[in-house]
């Protein structure tokens, strides 16, 4: 397979841009972390905060499986909230091991093909709203994260939606946000 060169990077009005135009943004300019603050958890009464996703998230292993949750994932739940990871059995491993570092419940539904890993926890469902479900946005945050957090990120999303062939990145998704 051939190289792609491209010229050095010009502003173009937009509305001058055709078809024959790529479009290029800067990512990484802050390199920095999101904030937060962890959740209110409501539930019998109570008004604790549930804030463990701010130990984990600087860690590698986070970012792999917020890559994996923004690829194929899904919440669901009002009263007893869970995230939903989709994955092939050819690529559960990397994302059970991620899971396993952080020390996060979970539960697999298999199939012969595919598998659901759930996680039942209100602070995630809550943090993987940012990705929203039904386009497969990033938000600003994720994409404004440190390189090598980044690179964790847009890994999780490969071995989620992806493939590699031969040096190539491909990726089939029906959201042009994520992709």
């Amino acid at each position: 397979l051939g190289q792609r060169h491209f010229c050095p990077p010009e502003w173009i009005e937009a509305k001058s841009l055709t078809k024959d135009y790529y479009l290029g943004y800067a990512i990484n300019t802050d390199s920095k972390l999101p904030q937060w603050n962890g959740v209110k958890d409501g539930r019998w009464g109570h008004d604790n905060i549930a804030n463990n996703i701010s130990k984990m998230i600087e860690t590698p292993s986070f970012w792999y499986i917020m890559g994996r949750y923004a690829g194929d994932g899904y919440r669901i739940g009002v009263l007893r909230k869970r995230i939903v990871i989709n994955c092939g059995n050819q690529n559960k491993q990397s994302l059970i091991d991620a899971l396993d570092v952080l020390g996060i419940n979970y539960n697999i539904i298999e199939s012969k093909v595919c598998c659901g890993v759930y996680i039942y926890d209100n602070e995630w469902h809550r943090f993987t709203q940012r990705y929203d479900t039904f386009n497969n946005k990033v938000d600003a945050e994720t994409l404004a994260l440190p390189s090598h957090l980044l690179e964790h990120f847009i890994s999780g999303v490969v071995d989620s939606i992806g493939c590699k062939v031969g040096e190539l990145t491909k990726v089939k998704c029906a959201s042009k946000e994520l992709v």
